[in-house]
């Protein structure tokens, strides 16, 4: 994209990596870009004209704002850091841009309420005027002022779900163990619609500085109306649910476009940097199963079977029990192309605690069981690990390491033994049909012996410091 006429951006240059070094809007304001080089950001310089407005540093988690540290990012949230003296010095807002003030402005002679284009002359009192927002034409003149400081230094946290969108923002500030709504401690409250675009309401937003880091745990850049969230790689347009830029990977995936976002299902995949969707999901397992694939992981077995499937680079990050799990898949998987999708829900009518399914990349709708020898499945297919729900941590992690080495591995091997079959031919549609299917034969291994990732299953609950009943469910399933 070099330009957007809904933004009003008239032009957009980019580096030698192709992320965005300066955005250009109607009236000559900009937003600049600095990077080092490998890609990771380090400055954004916002100018109205020739003047500065602002300048946002990024130093490995730290952020200055205007070369004062405003806060420090980790994995739970942040440290926000308040300056009780600064000021926002206001003359005629950015062509473009919406500013909004939660709690604390206004320098008027006379108070104003709601959201309109307004001029505001010299003030005579300040008025305290939550969720008024300053629109595009509105002239002010004189400074605005943030919120009082609740606290000069505070711990700020964020509750995420399953795709690591940020969704409620909260802080203890009297330190008392509870967050209490009343005393100002839930601080932000965000919603999004599927493709992370976010909704407008009366959300609850305390916060003195907007944490930013929403959608997928991505900056979003508001400066002059952008709106673009910086992935890493490249620069993500919620409103249309598209890249700014071609995927760099793109010929790993020939079946998609450069600048689909999760193989256009949001709800099921995440980007986790701009190059391409995870293809190893667990984000749908409840605690005890992502417990038991932090077990498998644990071991040289587990990581070569559920490595198969995994792009190299790509990394699972998973918090069980309050502590943080991460692994990142050195090699490049042979199955790579396909999708891996661990589940957790109700097996009620299945026979067993776990089942494995294939089915063509389109959904869930067509199971490779069930389709014809002219079905070509060559460009990727999805497996489905479903283990149920009702399972303790220990049978959940026999039952995973069951599914993943009796059945995955299996299938693993048809699937690349159809990519060497021409399509068509009687040959090919029998393979492509046992994929997923053949559980019959699998367990015939298993009896015999012959799965031997899953014959030293007993070295992994022996390095995972297992329950006795891991073993006891790891010697039934071998007799069965």
């Amino acid at each position: 994209m070099t330009s957007d006429a809904s933004k009003n951006i008239t032009a957009i240059t980019y580096n030698h990596l192709n992320l965005p070094r300066t955005f250009t809007f109607s009236g000559g304001n900009t937003i600049e870009m600095t990077y080092d080089a490998s890609g990771m950001k380090l400055a954004k310089i916002v100018k109205q004209g020739t003047t500065q407005v602002s300048r946002q540093d990024y130093v490995k988690g730290f952020e200055y704002h205007n070369s004062k540290l405003q806060a420090i990012y980790h994995s739970e949230g942040r440290v926000a850091y308040c300056d009780a003296t600064q000021t926002q010095s206001i003359a005629t807002p950015i062509n473009g841009e919406s500013k909004t003030f939660k709690a604390g402005l206004i320098t008027a002679a006379s108070t104003i309420t709601g959201s309109s284009n307004v001029t505001m002359q010299a003030a005579t009192s300040m008025t305290y005027l939550p969720g008024f927002q300053v629109e595009q034409g509105s002239t002010f003149l004189g400074n605005i002022l943030p919120p009082p400081c609740v606290a000069a230094t505070a711990y700020e946290y964020v509750i995420r779900d399953h795709l690591g969108n940020g969704r409620i923002y909260f802080v203890d500030y009297n330190g008392n163990g509870i967050v209490e709504e009343a005393n100002g401690e839930i601080l932000q409250e965000a919603h999004y619609d599927p493709w992370g675009y976010a909704l407008g309401g009366s959300w609850v937003n305390n916060s003195s500085v907007d944490n930013l880091y929403q959608y997928n745990g991505k900056e979003v850049n508001n400066d002059i109306g952008l709106g673009l969230m910086d992935y890493g790689a490249r620069w993500y347009d919620a409103g249309v649910g598209r890249w700014t830029t071609v995927d760099p990977l793109s010929e790993k995936m020939p079946r998609w476009s450069g600048y689909n976002y999760g193989f256009n299902n949001p709800i099921r995949f995440i980007d986790p940097d701009g190059r391409e969707p995870n293809t190893v999901d667990p984000s749908r397992l409840n605690e005890n199963g992502k417990a038991a694939l932090v077990k498998l992981l644990s071991t040289a077995e587990g990581r070569s079977s559920i490595g198969a499937f995994a792009n190299k680079g790509e990394t699972i990050s998973l918090n069980v029990g309050g502590k943080s799990f991460t692994h990142t898949f050195s090699e490049q998987g042979t199955r790579g192309k396909d999708i891996l999708v661990l589940n957790s829900q109700s097996l009620d009518n299945v026979r067993g605690n776990g089942l494995t399914r294939a089915f063509t990349n389109e959904g869930y709708t067509q199971e490779l069981s069930n389709v014809d020898k002219n079905t070509n499945i060559k460009g990727g297919v999805t497996i489905l690990i479903d283990l149920d729900i009702t399972l303790s941590e220990g049978t959940a992690t026999n039952t995973l390491a069951h599914e993943v080495f009796t059945h995955l591995d299996q299938d693993a091997n048809r699937l690349n033994q159809a990519d060497k079959l021409k399509v068509g031919s009687t040959q090919y549609g029998k393979v492509i049909n046992s994929v997923g299917n053949s559980a019959k034969s699998d367990h015939g291994k298993l009896a015999r012996d012959q799965v031997l990732k899953y014959s030293t299953f007993s070295n992994c609950v022996n390095q995972c410091k297992q329950y006795e009943q891991d073993v006891q469910d790891h010697k039934k399933d071998i007799k069965n």
